[in-house]
């Protein structure tokens, strides 16, 4: 099995409490925790699967990260966090989504505006 680092993504062979490369030690790290570390991975999918769990366990932590990626993040990103937000509700991720009803993208304006129905 392969795990890597959620600091600097670094793999490795065995389960450790602390990275081999950066010396991050993520042994005291919560599930959620590691989940929004995750959304700076740089594959894709990891990042994809952090942002539907984070929505799917609806953390509240997440919104202020998911405010930051909107600014920088692909379209396809944006329409995961959007869901994401939805599920997680509450006044911030509101906010959030009616701030992405004005997005450049009119994908991104159309399904923030479904989701606040």
């Amino acid at each position: 099995m392969r795990f890597f680092c959620p600091k600097c993504w670094a793999e490795f062979e065995e389960e450790r409490d602390r990275c081999p490369k950066c010396g991050f030690e993520f042994r005291d790290l919560s599930y959620e925790d590691k989940l929004i570390l995750a959304l700076k991975h740089p594959i894709l999918e990891f990042k994809i699967n952090a942002i539907r769990t984070l929505g799917m366990i609806g953390s509240k932590r997440a919104v202020r990260v998911f405010e930051r990626m909107v600014e920088e993040e692909t379209v396809p990103i944006i329409l995961e966090i959007v869901e994401a937000l939805a599920r997680i509700g509450g006044d911030e991720s509101r906010k959030l989504l009616e701030r992405l009803t004005r997005h450049r993208s009119k994908l991104v304006a159309k399904r923030a505006r479904e989701k606040l129905i």
